[in-house]
């Protein structure tokens, strides 16, 4: 039996594909099970994982109906028999060390998890990225500290992602933790129920895994119509660990204020995409919907800082200001589309990105 099973979703991504997997296969650490789950690609992605398969016996391949990267995880849960799990995405990649490092943290150091920092850029080859780092190097060795690390950390992805993270199945397995159907942020709501049965943890300060932005061109991701309810979903799942921690009525309000508020902002870019189909009209309307919403105006109130591009469109969706809002949402994704190096600064001070 291996000792760590690396199981990815795979749907229509056979240009990047290979690199990920090569990645994978050139890891110092040897001892793993990689298991590919073609989630019904229809651009030869499935054909690609055979013929990857054929040339390494660590490599496993299930085909399956169109499901959903749930879907397809939890295909791959079934099917690992490892006494660790990993879950990278298809179109990323690992440093050579990643499961060496997080193996030996989490063996180590008897914990439940073990997590890593990452870098996020456009280019392989010339990457041009945002790096995050986990400050607190170290063991989080009780149920509260891990739980504080998971709410310092949830609304900006630290804690959220699943890729940078290596896992005891024998606490998803015990606990019964599944992937939602949720065809975004299930990610998210896999690591809310889990988070809530980590009795320990070790955080590596070291940058493993590269997490591939979207290409210059493709300037929407195709984020469903009901993003904001699926969020509100995650903000739910994120106050109820909030009430098991031991903080201050008031810090636990800015904390939900702070996450509630970057969704708005999210939201407020999506509402541009051209996978949602909405004209001047609809627009207005959303954010006339997202302006009169009871919780955004009592969050508002007490808001921190979020970035300079965060803050102006929560302040002008605080006055009504909708066509402000949609000239400086414009220009942002104009710099997203034609300038990689000032969309990149402007993301590290923009809002929760999903």
């Amino acid at each position: 039996m291996p000792e760590i099973s690396v199981i990815v979703p795979v749907y229509n991504c056979i240009s990047y594909l290979e690199r990920g997997v090569d990645s994978i296969l050139a890891q110092t650490f040897d001892d793993f099970e990689l298991i590919l789950v073609d989630d019904g690609s229809t651009d030869g992605s499935g054909e690609l994982c055979d013929r990857l398969a054929s040339g390494d016996a660590r490599v496993k391949v299930i085909h399956k109906e169109n499901g959903g990267a749930g879907s397809a995880r939890n295909a791959g849960m079934d099917a690992a028999s490892a006494t660790y799990w990993v879950f990278p995405d298809a179109d990323d990649w690992m440093e050579p060390n990643m499961l060496e490092s997080l193996y030996d943290g989490i063996v180590k150091s008897g914990a439940d998890l073990g997590v890593c920092g990452f870098t996020a850029g456009y280019d392989h080859e010339k990457p041009q990225t945002v790096e995050r780092v986990i400050p607190e190097k170290g063991i989080l060795d009780n149920p509260d500290e891990v739980r504080g690390f998971f709410i310092k950390y949830f609304p900006d992805g630290m804690a959220g992602y699943l890729w940078n993270k290596i896992y005891s199945s024998d606490v998803i397995k015990r606990n019964n933790i599944r992937f939602s159907d949720m065809r975004r942020y299930q990610d998210g709501m896999f690591n809310l129920d889990l988070f809530g049965h980590i009795n320990s943890a070790v955080l590596l300060d070291s940058c493993l895994y590269h997490y591939k932005l979207n290409d210059v061109g493709d300037v929407f991701v195709k984020y469903p119509v009901n993003k904001f309810e699926l969020l509100c979903r995650l903000l739910e799942g994120y106050e109820e660990r909030l009430s098991e921690c031991e903080l201050d009525r008031r810090e636990k309000k800015e904390r939900i204020c702070s996450f509630y508020l970057r969704v708005v902002v999210s939201c407020i870019d999506s509402m541009y995409s051209p996978y949602w189909g909405f004209g001047r009209a609809k627009r207005k309307e959303y954010l006339r919907m997202l302006a009169q919403d009871v919780r955004v105006g009592e969050c508002l109130k007490i808001r921190g800082s979020y970035g300079r591009y965060a803050d102006l469109v929560l302040g002008l969706l605080s006055q009504k200001r909708y066509f402000a809002i949609r000239c400086i949402v414009r220009l942002k994704i104009m710099l997203k589309k034609y300038g990689k190096r000032i969309f990149l600064k402007l993301k590290r001070s923009g809002g929760y990105q999903g």
